[in-house]
Formats: C-alpha cells, structure tokens, sequence
C-alpha cells in the first residue's frame, strides 16, 4: 500500500470528527465570536460559555483542518475557509453545518441496517421518518430550514441568470422551503405568477417572506398535507 493511499483513507476515516467539530463551532457561534478578529482561547470560551482548556482543542482541531489560524501567541482567527462559518456572509454554510452535525450525523449510523434490511437509514435509528421526526423537534426543524435556505440563497442568483422563465405564466415550486429561490425568480420576471408547495408549517414562513418582499399579489400558498383537488389560494396580504 501506498503512502498516499494509507494518509487518503486515514483522512478519510476521521471525517466524522472534522462534522463535530465544525458543528460545534457553528452552534456556539464561534464564528461570531471571532468576527472583529483573532482572539485567545480562553477569551472566546467566556464569550460563548463553555471550558477554556476543551474549547481550546476544539479550536486547534479546526486549524488542523485549515478552518482557523493558530497564531503564535496562542489567539485564533479565521481562513477564508472559516468565513464561511459566519452567519452574515453570502457563502455562509453555518445553516448547512448545523443540519449535518445534528440531524444527518446520527442518522448516519443506520446506514448498514439500511442496506442490509432496506428502508431508510434515519427510519431505522429515529423510527419515524424525516419529516414526521422535525414535526415534533421544532428547533431542529428550524435548523433543517435554516440550511435549505442558506443553499436557495447560494443558488438563487445563477439559476435567475441561468435560466428565462418570462415564456411561462405560472410556476410552481415543489418543496419550496421558506420560498427564497421563488422570491428571487418572481422578483426577476414580469408577469409570472408562483406557487409554493410545501409542508403547512413552512408554507406559513414562506408567506411572510414573500409578503414582505411585496410579492404576495403573485404568488399562492398550497400545503402538502392538503386534500383539496382546487386551485391553492392566493396569499393575502
């Protein structure tokens, strides 16, 4: 075996701990904490609230990985890769890291009872499916809507520029999420109508937004629970 081989698979094996250790930089809001600049250890774990001498190790793992930069004197600061771990820049991957480190993660270890039995691999570790589960975890639903609109925000601007949807007069957006992609699509074309399809709870969220945005004479909310056969309603202002 090769030398490159044996440290690609050795990297390879530990990706689980590089998912942790992003995802508690993202849920202590580390990223935050290090906004105006390189900060000691000790300095950053009174900001968030948890043990200097084991934040500090955290710290130094997401260095390892090109994350942040361990400086001399013992502060921490950001990579351009670290950036992305704030929550107040376009590229932010902060909602994606938090769906991964949470809900994913686990759900990662009924894997082999999935290929071995079928089904799905979160079924088999939470036995109930995706959705049902964040039903009854609203925290974590939120942090599941909070990365699918992080990746709308992402995308948004090179599917309006990719594609001309002015041929059509209405759309509508399956699974929709809080309605980020449909805000930018509708907010580009004249005369095109929406509909956003999604789950009760998020259709709700996507009504704000797209009401704020003055778009809600354009657009129609449809549940995905709903039964009815006849056109959704319109939103109302």
């Amino acid at each position: 075996m090769s030398e490159a081989a044996h440290a690609k698979l050795s990297r390879l094996m530990d990706g689980y701990l590089i998912t942790q250790l992003l995802y508690v930089a993202a849920r202590l809001g580390i990223a935050d904490a290090l906004a105006d600049g390189p900060r000691d250890a000790g300095v950053v774990a009174g900001d968030v609230g948890v043990e200097p001498r084991r934040l500090r190790r955290v710290l130094r793992g997401l260095a390892a990985e090109g994350v942040l930069d361990e400086h001399p004197d013992g502060r921490f600061g950001f990579t351009a890769v670290g950036t992305c771990l704030r929550r107040d820049v376009a590229s932010s991957l902060r909602g994606a890291i938090l769906a991964r480190g949470d809900l994913y993660y686990g759900a990662a270890a009924g894997l082999l009872d999935a290929v071995r039995l079928g089904g799905a691999a979160f079924e088999h570790v939470h036995g109930t499916g995706f959705f049902d589960f964040l039903a009854e975890q609203p925290e974590r639903a939120a942090r599941f809507q909070a990365s699918m609109a992080d990746r709308a925000r992402r995308e948004a601007a090179d599917i309006v520029a990719a594609y001309d949807f002015g041929s059509y007069r209405r759309l509508v957006e399956v699974g929709g999420g809080e309605g980020v992609l449909l805000e930018a699509i509708l907010a580009s074309t004249s005369g095109l109508r929406g509909v956003l399809f999604d789950r009760p709870s998020v259709v709700e969220a996507a009504t704000a937004r797209l009401t704020a945005a003055g778009l809600a004479g354009h657009c129609e909310s449809w549940p995905a629970t709903s039964s009815r056969a006849c056109p959704p309603a319109p939103m109302s202002t």
